[in-house]
């Protein structure tokens, strides 16, 4: 496992305390902790703008990667194992906010009882008013879309009306279409979030896995995990978004932003990972990973078995298969064969891009 160097403030009482508690924490991996602006600071990270490191807790990855603040928590909270969870939850679009103003709060209370200043005081206070604003329209929004899932999942798709969202969410009806213009805006949104938890929950895996498989791996399970809650809606909603016609269509124009999204994971999947890949495979494969990925939530959406386990199996299965058949077009010897379907896999995806 990869370690993560933890700089944090000895003049910090807090900080001081938190350092002896991760101490006694068990770790997936080791977990190196530094004083700010200390010399092994400055020689171990000399392109690092050190007086930054005063004002909250810095995490860097042995990759180079950079935390900062409230994402800098999230990832300690991720090293461990008691914590791993409630970081992923933390992360999550509806509790990001909360998370980073209690990670603000905890910054101000800390230099406080230092008795040293906070520093941009004024600032802060705004910053926190604006995202105590900006909390209070997404938990809006959250309630809304959550109480639209409730009901589509009980009614089925033709059968909700905004009017039943909105009573069900406690809001006036000029408030529900204030945050979402449409049904089909709702359903969007829907796409939107389990993206962002699926992604909150993938970068770390990017971040320590070195191979397009076990990245491959992690990410499908992830994405079943993130999206096992809304098993029963996502039936409910196949009805309607396997209409080729249908705006909820997830191959469909009105999806193209959340599709794009979902591409450019997996681009990030294959791009930096140890598996060589010829130029024009890795071009075409983040778009056909997406696709195998697409095929196995259609498996997740009909599976009954306990806690799915057969689409478990299943992706355990496909991604050994992927991983030969990758290493197979991989080879020279292989190389016309691959350029002739790699084409015919291009004219597929811009027609899909040009249609949507």
């Amino acid at each position: 496992m990869a370690p993560l160097t933890i700089l944090y403030d000895p003049a910090c009482g807090l900080c001081r305390r938190v350092h002896g508690w991760l101490a006694d924490q068990p770790k997936f991996f080791e977990l190196n902790l530094l004083p700010i602006k200390s010399d092994a600071a400055r020689r171990r990270f000399p392109k690092l703008n050190h007086d930054l490191t005063a004002e909250d807790l810095t995490v860097i990855s042995n990759k180079g990667a950079v935390y900062f603040g409230p994402k800098a928590w999230l990832m300690v909270l991720w090293s461990l194992p008691r914590y791993r969870e409630w970081s992923y939850r933390l992360a999550s679009p509806e509790l990001l906010p909360t998370t980073k103003r209690v990670v603000s709060w905890f910054h101000r209370t800390a230099y406080r009882l230092a008795g040293r200043p906070v520093g941009r005081g004024d600032l802060m206070n705004s910053v926190a008013r604006k995202e105590i604003k900006t909390a209070k329209g997404e938990q809006t929004k959250s309630l809304i879309l959550n109480a639209a899932l409730d009901l589509l999942a009980e009614r089925g798709y033709e059968k909700t009306t905004m009017r039943a969202i909105a009573e069900k969410a406690g809001v006036s009806l000029g408030n529900a279409y204030h945050y979402f213009k449409s049904k089909e805006h709702l359903i969007q949104a829907f796409y939107h979030r389990t993206h962002e938890e699926h992604l909150a929950a993938s970068l770390p895996v990017l971040e320590k896995e070195p191979t397009l498989k076990a990245r491959l791996l992690e990410v499908m399970r992830l994405k079943i995990a993130t999206l096992e809650p809304h098993h029963d809606f996502a039936g409910v909603l196949f009805k309607t978004a396997a209409d080729p016609h249908s705006p909820l269509n997830p191959f469909g124009h009105d999806a193209a932003p959340v599709r794009r999204d979902g591409i450019q994971l997996f681009e990030a999947l294959v791009a930096d990972s140890k598996t060589r890949l010829p130029a024009d495979l890795r071009a075409e494969l983040p778009y056909l990973l997406w696709l195998y990925h697409m095929a196995v939530i259609l498996f997740w959406i009909h599976d009954s078995s306990p806690k799915r386990a057969r689409t478990y199996r299943i992706i355990e299965r496909t991604v050994d298969l992927l991983d030969r058949f990758i290493t197979l077009a991989s080879n020279p010897l292989m190389r016309p064969l691959r350029k002739k379907s790699l084409q015919f896999v291009a004219e597929l995806r811009d027609l899909e891009l040009a249609e949507g």
